[in-house]
């Protein structure tokens, strides 16, 4: 469950609830692992179908809760 309040987010899982201010910039934070995964990205994208590409993404996304690959 997903709930918007003010600038927070919160998260229900089960009985566990956390609080989201806002995204983290991981470029910033971790520039190294940051790199490494755009490469690994850029290396998974080589020979697949857009279209797949992109459900795959949205279908991660719904099961994880999380927007960050289709924001």
């Amino acid at each position: 469950m997903h709930h918007v309040l003010g600038r927070f987010r919160f998260y229900g899982h089960g009985m566990t609830t956390f609080q989201v201010r806002e995204r983290m910039n991981f470029s910033a934070v971790a520039p190294k692992v940051f790199k490494a995964v755009l490469a690994l990205d850029a290396a998974a994208r080589e020979g697949l179908d857009p279209v797949l590409l992109e459900l795959v993404q949205i279908r991660a996304s719904q099961i994880n809760r999380c927007a960050y690959c289709i924001d």
